[in-house]
């Protein structure tokens, strides 16, 4: 309201009169074979999903009165292949995502959250991945700044591994991630290098170099994310079963004691606080924006179970 009178004004997005849903067609294959008596396995996937009609909301320039516009079309490809291979009590699981903008009805354009080109954001371009990380390398020879696609903001493949060793009644199991490639805009090493006095603590070399480098055009705070995490590991004991029926008086069948941890170690050359760790979470593209963010909390749990 103003002076007490309420009022009305036009929304600042586009809409789209004759909108049409997306399709999507998904071919599926794979197999699936037991080694061993059962005691080996093979999982193997491999598909294919194609949408088109893309429903997108593109930024328009500030002059319009508007800020962005539903658009309607264009088409996204994505391939991926996923691999499992069990033996014993060791997993192994493979998995990777391969996307492609294949078409467009208007031209590329910024995507999802960011802050600055500077720093990295991701855009929608005919001919690369979906969200590709785009940045800002110095300029071209007519003074306009020089656009580089880094690649995709996801890793290229993923890969999990889940251990399980049990000797008499100990066992001991673990569960380690690795995610290779991807990119994170580490906004977090700005605030520190250009923004708090002593912020660099004991990088000051470090810090001055990715300040110098940042104010003479070039992405120096775009990092790789690949990352190996062990994700969980865990010690139980099997308890005696006379100390079971002494401890509940005969009613659990059995019991255990239990000591685990989860994110209890991250090995990366990523030189924030973590690499998974993401501003704009919710996205469905530019979620790898690094702003002074909590990294993920280290636990550690005991407990005891008993089955009645």
């Amino acid at each position: 309201p103003y002076a007490g009178v309420n009022g009305l004004r036009p929304s600042a997005i586009v809409g789209l009169s004759n909108i049409r849903p997306e399709v999507t067609a998904e071919t599926e294959g794979g197999l699936d074979a037991d080694f061993f008596s059962g005691r080996a396995g093979l999982e193997f996937t491999m598909y294919k999903k194609t949408t088109s009609d893309l429903v997108l909301l593109a930024n328009r320039a500030p002059t319009t009165g508007f800020t962005t516009q539903t658009i309607n079309g264009g088409a996204l490809r994505n391939t991926g292949t996923e691999v499992s291979v069990l033996q014993w009590t060791s997993a192994t699981t493979y998995s990777a995502n391969k996307s492609l903008v294949t078409s467009l009805p208007v031209p590329g354009f910024i995507a999802g959250n960011g802050f600055s080109q500077r720093y990295a954001v991701a855009k929608v371009v005919v001919g690369q991945p979906n969200g590709v990380v785009a940045v800002f390398d110095g300029r071209n020879a007519d003074g306009t700044r020089h656009e580089v696609f880094l690649g995709a903001a996801e890793p290229d493949f993923q890969m999990g591994f889940n251990n399980e060793v049990s000797v008499g009644p100990f066992r001991v199991s673990a569960n380690l991630d690795w995610h290779k490639g991807g990119w994170v805009a580490n906004l977090t090493n700005s605030y520190f290098d250009s923004n708090i006095p002593g912020g660099a603590l004991a990088d000051t070399a470090v810090a001055n170099a990715r300040a110098t480098g940042f104010g003479a055009g070039h992405p120096t705070y775009a990092e790789r994310a690949t990352f190996v995490k062990l994700r969980e590991l865990t010690l139980a004991y099997s308890v005696n079963s006379q100390w079971v029926n002494m401890l509940t008086r005969g009613a659990a069948k059995d019991a255990r004691l239990e000591l685990s941890g989860r994110n209890l170690k991250t090995w990366t050359r990523y030189s924030g606080y973590d690499p998974e760790v993401s501003n704009f979470s919710n996205g469905a593209v530019g979620r790898f924006q690094d702003v002074t963010p909590f990294p993920a909390s280290r636990t550690v749990f005991l407990s005891f179970n008993a089955n009645f």
